[in-house]
């Protein structure tokens, strides 16, 4: 059975018998390659969900903010961080935590595969997702097979169930950035800028 990675954070406390966390104070990073942001609107490519994304570690963020920026004339590789408190996430490091939530999301997606309404695209992802569940393939280390078509669905999901967000473990990007964790904040509202840090553009 594959290993799952370690990330460890002496801020957060088990909730839900191991299924979430209460992060008590903590400060996430979000690497951007565009300068002067006021508040870090919801992404435009979902990957394990609907929201405002971040990791724990500055040097992660740093690798997005180059990456971002790479190519781009006007960007400005920026890392801005936002410190969150007092909120309930979801645990989808932990493969036991993956399956037991992907179990009930499964039943949404069969419910909404019935509405007469539902275009052929949409359809086509809501089957494929729930063949990915029954695979038993889902881990916490690929979860974006499921998720990153059907994004906004599992939010909702995950909200439903008390959660502000979730945790969960992303593989990397190119050189700039490997396996880390990424801490998504459904309500762009909770996750303010508290502070940013310009980087050295990259070519």
């Amino acid at each position: 059975m594959e290993k799952e990675p370690e990330f460890k954070n002496l801020d957060e406390e088990e909730i839900d018998d191991g299924l979430g966390v209460l992060v008590k104070k903590k400060t996430l990073y979000h690497g951007s390659g565009t300068s002067g942001i006021e508040a870090i609107n919801r992404a435009e490519e979902n990957t394990v969900g609907s929201g405002v994304y971040f990791t724990s570690k500055e040097e992660d963020a740093v690798g997005y903010a180059q990456r971002r920026s790479r190519h781009r004339k006007d960007a400005s590789p920026i890392v801005y961080e936002s410190l969150i408190e007092n909120m309930k996430l979801l645990d989808l490091r932990k493969n036991e935590n993956v399956k037991k939530i992907l179990g009930g999301f499964k039943q949404i997606l069969i419910e909404k595969l019935k509405d007469p309404n539902l275009k052929w695209q949409g359809q086509a992802s809501l089957q494929k997702a729930i063949e990915a569940i029954n695979s038993e393939s889902i881990n916490s280390s690929n979860l974006r097979e499921i998720t990153f078509s059907i994004g906004h669905d599992f939010s909702d999901y995950c909200k439903s169930l008390g959660y502000d967000g979730l945790i969960a473990i992303e593989g990397g990007e190119g050189e700039d950035i490997g396996i880390h964790d990424t801490y998504l904040i459904f309500d762009s509202e909770k996750a303010k800028i508290d502070k940013e840090k310009k980087l050295k553009a990259n070519s």
